[in-house]
């Protein structure tokens, strides 16, 4: 019998061979509690737990009220950052006017909202309720955060349709991500598979970043972009495979808006100009050898 039972069954014992319980509700006295009574049955329950389980009544209470704090700290730094989740694409998203529209009509935010609460719930042991609610999230707004993933503070996801954050991947704050967004992985071991994004980084629609590579924080990533290597800050990457063109000037977020793609440069372009004035270089070298080729076998018949 456990020693709640025990506890129980003295306290029904008491109450029915005491002369209180043989009188009538009407001339019974008001029940009061009687703080000698409550000791009693308090230290013969504490003192009949085996020695493994024993309570510290100190101990318990202290732990009790640290466990109080931790959830009425979680529950304000939640709904800061519910408010922060919201500010961020009324900031970033023209097309937002208050926060009740943001709030009902923005399927990115309903994704970082049910991937915070399997994020918590995963690391609380509870992974198959987590990998749910994840893909319940899928199925409502096409967008799919793995629970393990690590996102930052004041994530805008635009749009939103078919954005994949892989198991490892770890996004900094401020960062802004469009539609068709992949963070995926190139390695079939459990391991750091995914990307690590830095702070304030634009990813551009249709992106691609793959494998265990490093996004340098306030660097750029154009659409359609495919980025298989590291990634230094301040930078714009374009291309398939992407190639990263360094700003040298520290980007802040006042200085420009988040991604111009008319001002991104052509590194292709420039490519193909550099080879082709290397190849009018060369023609007329080889030009001018001909010549002077040309000069000296005349040269020599003319002896």
């Amino acid at each position: 019998m456990s020693p709640r039972a025990v506890v129980l069954r003295l306290s029904i014992l008491k109450a029915k061979n005491s002369p209180a319980s043989h009188v009538s509700s009407r001339s019974r006295p008001p029940f009061r509690l009687n703080s000698k009574w409550l000791s009693e049955r308090a230290a013969l329950f504490l003192r009949i737990r085996p020695a493994s389980k024993r309570i510290n009544l100190r101990e318990h209470l202290r732990e009790r009220s640290r466990q109080v704090y931790i959830y009425k700290n979680a529950k304000d730094s939640s709904r800061a950052g519910i408010l922060e989740d919201i500010d961020a694409v009324l900031s970033r998203d023209p097309a937002a006017r208050t926060r009740i529209e943001v709030m009902l009509a923005y399927p990115g935010l309903h994704a970082l909202w049910l991937y915070r609460i399997a994020h918590r719930l995963w690391h609380r042991g509870a992974k198959l309720l987590a990998r749910l609610i994840s893909n319940l999230g899928r199925s409502l707004t096409g967008i799919e955060i793995h629970p393990a993933a690590k996102l930052g503070r004041r994530i805008f996801i635009d749009h939103g349709m078919g954005v994949v954050i892989g198991e490892t991947a770890v996004i900094g704050d401020d960062v802004t991500l469009y539609h068709g967004v992949t963070l995926g992985g190139t390695s079939l071991e459990r391991k750091k598979r995914h990307p690590t994004v830095g702070d304030r980084v634009t990813i551009g629609a249709g992106a691609k970043i793959l494998g265990d590579i490093h996004i340098g924080s306030d660097s750029r990533i154009g659409a359609n972009a495919v980025v298989v290597k590291n990634v230094p800050p301040n930078s714009v990457v374009v291309g398939i495979p992407g190639q990263a063109v360094h700003r040298h000037i520290p980007h802040t977020a006042s200085d420009e808006p988040d991604l111009h793609h008319e001002k991104i440069p052509d590194v292709l372009g420039q490519r193909v100009h550099e080879l082709t004035a290397r190849v009018a270089a060369l023609e007329e070298t080889i030009a001018k050898m001909k010549t002077a080729c040309g000069d000296k076998e005349l040269y020599e018949k003319n002896r």
